[in-house]
């Protein structure tokens, strides 16, 4: 796997849908993007302030929405 490239989906057991949190926590970018969001930031902001390229952050941002971990604000 090459580094900034991660697949999280979540597992059916017994019929259950189970979100992959453990993975979701161990990504740096992922916990870096969560730690630095106490207050509403650009994707852009996110990106000059952690250091990680845009296109990652946009990636991480839009799985952390589908798993509701936070909501975009337009």
């Amino acid at each position: 796997m090459i580094l900034g490239q991660v697949k999280w989906k979540p597992m059916n057991v017994g019929g259950k849908r189970i979100v992959p949190y453990g993975e979701i926590f161990a990504d740096q970018y992922a916990q870096s993007i969560l730690e630095s969001t106490d207050s509403p930031k650009s994707p852009l902001e996110l990106s000059v302030e952690l250091k990680i390229p845009l296109s990652t952050v946009y990636r991480r941002l839009k799985d952390l929405r589908k798993y509701n971990f936070f909501k975009s604000q337009v």
